[in-house]
C-alpha cells in the first residue's frame, strides 16, 4: 500500500493467485472489494470500494508488472487520520460445477446449472499513517477456535458469513467493532 499519508487515497498493488499458483485476472471476478480501515488501536471506520465495474464483470484495477494489478481509493484517509490502518480483500467467482464428462451438474429443478461461489481468504495488510512502523491491530479470537464449533468460517457447511465470503477473524473487526453497532436498527425496547 502507497500513499499512506493522511489526506492521501492509497493505492494497492495486488496478485490473487489460485492454490496451483497461477494469477487470477481481477476481471474474472463477480464480486472484488479492498475494504481499508482505521485506526488499528480500535477501528472506527471502514471504506469498501468494489472493484467490479458492472454483471459484464470487468474490473477498475490496473495491470502492473509481473502479474500484479494495482488500484487507487476514490476515498481518502481521513485528513486527521494517526496512527495505522489495515487493508483487507474479499471476492468471489461464481463457478458452474461440471462432470467429469464435462456437462453441467444440475441444480435441484434439474434443469440450471449448479452454481457455486469460489471464494478467497481474506488477507489483511497493516500500513502506517503517521506511525513510521506499522502498527498491527490486537488479536481479538484466533480462527481456529471460531472452528471449533463453527467447523469452518466462510464454508458453507461451517459459518457461512455475508455469503461465504469473509473467512478471517482480523477482517471480521473492520466493521465488527464497538463503533459499529446495530443500534440505530434495534427496537428501543429490546434493549442492547
Amino acid at each position: 500500500v502507497t500513499d499512506t499519508k493522511a489526506g492521501s487515497k492509497p493505492t494497492v498493488t495486488f496478485n490473487i493467485k489460485d492454490k496451483d499458483g497461477k494469477t487470477i485476472d481481477p476481471k474474472d471476478f463477480n464480486s472484488l472489494s479492498l475494504v481499508m480501515a482505521g485506526p488499528t488501536t480500535d477501528y472506527a471506520k471502514y471504506w469498501s470500494e468494489s472493484l467490479v465495474i458492472s454483471a459484464t464483470i470487468s474490473t477498475k484495477a490496473k495491470a502492473a508488472d509481473g502479474g500484479n494489478y494495482t488500484y487507487t481509493f476514490d476515498n481518502a484517509i481521513p485528513a486527521d487520520a494517526k496512527g495505522s490502518f489495515a487493508m483487507a480483500m474479499q471476492g468471489y467467482i461464481n463457478t458452474s460445477i461440471k462432470k467429469a464428462d464435462g456437462s453441467a451438474v444440475l441444480g435441484t429443478d434439474g434443469k440450471t446449472p449448479l452454481v457455486v461461489r469460489d471464494v478467497g481468504y481474506n488477507p489483511v495488510l497493516y500500513f502506517g499513517v503517521t506511525d513510521a512502523k506499522a502498527v498491527a491491530r490486537r488479536p481479538v479470537v484466533d480462527r481456529a477456535d471460531c472452528n471449533k464449533c463453527h467447523h469452518d468460517i466462510g464454508n458453507p457447511s461451517g459459518l457461512s458469513i455475508h455469503g461465504g465470503s469473509r473467512m478471517n477473524p482480523d477482517f471480521c473487526v473492520f466493521c465488527h467493532n464497538p463503533n459499529m453497532t446495530d443500534e440505530a436498527q434495534r427496537p428501543a425496547d429490546k434493549g442492547t
